[in-house]
């Protein structure tokens, strides 16, 4: 980190140099080591003296490796339509216990819940508000005592957000959306890490969006600033615990027929279909499928990434 050097008298060729160092200070909370040096000829005569703080890196933890086809316990907020539901389907289909969140979409939950039940999946919902940590701790609780603990969080979980003009909107709107987007991951994060920690596996995927890379749509800051904050937590937290096992991926749809683009009028949609390379605009399952892979073995050396989904809209 750094070091002061005082030159007292020349090396010269031949002489044999011996260099010592010791420690002075030690602080066990920074990692940071305060060394006193020194470096002698032959004659024992100090050719060189000086001070260097050293930081000490955290080694990672053994790695426990994630098992081939092993169940694991999958929390899927605002699992119930779009997105969230098409990933259900499919983790369940990997042999997943899934656990579908949702607030306002009990209906949808319970067919959905049906609906992979009879397909042989396991699968159970829960209504809780994402941005309540009582109602997350209550969800974390009844999903470990039918599913066992959680051992991924896929964060779908998203308001209504139809576009509306910047100075149509009060800070309320954009509390909104940063509620649900960011203190949502927050708070399935702080309930999730310890444990994660603790068996050294453990898996987030947040539900980014591609126009936080680009230029975004008109009339939707909120949704967009939400999501750009959601990425950068999720940078973040690859970053402090990928040494504990723990990874952390954002996957970035471009625009996807859910119900999310319905108030969209469809000249909207048609414009953006044709500015995409692949010439269509992407399904729930293609991001679900995307999902799927971050949450296998197979993607095991992959953390702090955005994963974009958007049929070659945006190409960084």
């Amino acid at each position: 980190m750094s070091q002061t050097i005082e030159f007292l008298r020349p090396a010269y060729i031949g002489d044999t140099i011996e260099v010592i160092a010791k420690v002075k200070q030690k602080s066990l909370a920074s990692r940071i080591l305060v060394l006193s040096l020194s470096i002698k000829n032959q004659h024992n005569e100090e050719l060189i003296k000086g001070e260097a703080a050293v930081k000490v890196l955290a080694l990672k933890d053994k790695e426990r490796k994630m098992e081939d086809n092993k169940k694991r316990s999958i929390l899927i907020t605002g699992g119930a339509k779009g997105i969230g539901a098409a990933t259900a389907k499919r983790l369940a289909a990997d042999g997943h216990n899934v656990i579908v969140n949702y607030l306002h979409s009990e209906k949808d939950a319970e067919k959905l819940i049906n609906e992979i039940i009879k397909g042989g999946g396991s699968a159970m919902s829960f209504r809780a508000d994402i941005a309540s940590m009582k109602e997350v701790k209550d969800l974390f609780k009844e999903a470990e005592k039918k599913m066992g603990p959680i051992d991924a969080v896929v964060h779908c979980a998203a308001p209504s957000n139809a576009p509306k003009p910047f100075d149509k909107l009060d800070w309320d709107s954009f509390q909104g959306q940063l509620d649900v987007h960011l203190k949502g991951a927050f708070n399935c994060a702080s309930l999730s890490i310890p444990r994660m920690a603790e068996t050294g596996v453990g898996d987030f995927i947040f539900i980014g969006s591609v126009y936080t890379d680009s230029m975004p749509p008109s009339q939707q800051s909120r949704y967009i600033v939400a999501k750009a904050a959601l990425t950068s937590l999720g940078k973040c937290l690859a970053a402090e615990y990928g040494h504990k096992g723990i990874r952390v991926n954002i996957v970035s749809p471009g625009m996807t027929q859910t119900d999310m683009i319905a108030v969209l009028p469809d000249k909207v949609k048609m414009f953006t279909k044709m500015q995409t390379p692949l010439r269509r605009l992407a399904e729930p399952s293609d991001i679900a499928n995307t999902i799927a892979f971050l949450l296998r073995p197979e993607s095991r050396h992959i953390t702090g990434e955005t994963i974009r989904v958007c049929g070659g809209s945006v190409m960084l």
